[in-house]
């Protein structure tokens, strides 16, 4: 049984169709989900003057459901393609998932 995972990443307002496109063009493709999200930062130096008034940062939220395997090909082909985002992003082991 292959093991599948979700692969989140934040991505600024401003990297959004970027990465968007990128995902899009990638071979084998891909199903995804996008959601607008307030990060909430410690580090304000992150943040624009706006965005430190307001305490936080708008920012899409990507959710990409992939097979283990998957995830290595992938981030290399967002690095290569996406050399100056500075994206963060996190990989979660999907347990179970169905349809209720």
């Amino acid at each position: 049984m292959t093991k599948r995972i979700q692969l989140q990443i934040h991505a600024r307002q401003a990297r959004a169709t970027e990465l968007t496109d990128a995902l899009l063009c990638y071979e084998p493709e891909l199903v995804f989900s996008t959601s607008l999200i307030r990060d909430y930062h410690l580090d304000t130096q992150a943040l624009s003057a706006s965005e430190q008034v307001m305490g936080y940062q708008d920012t899409l939220f990507y959710m990409i459901v992939i097979e283990e395997a998957e995830l290595e090909p992938l981030l290399a082909f967002l690095r290569k393609t996406l050399t100056k985002a500075s994206l963060h992003y996190q990989v979660v082991p999907i347990i179970q998932q169905g349809i209720i």
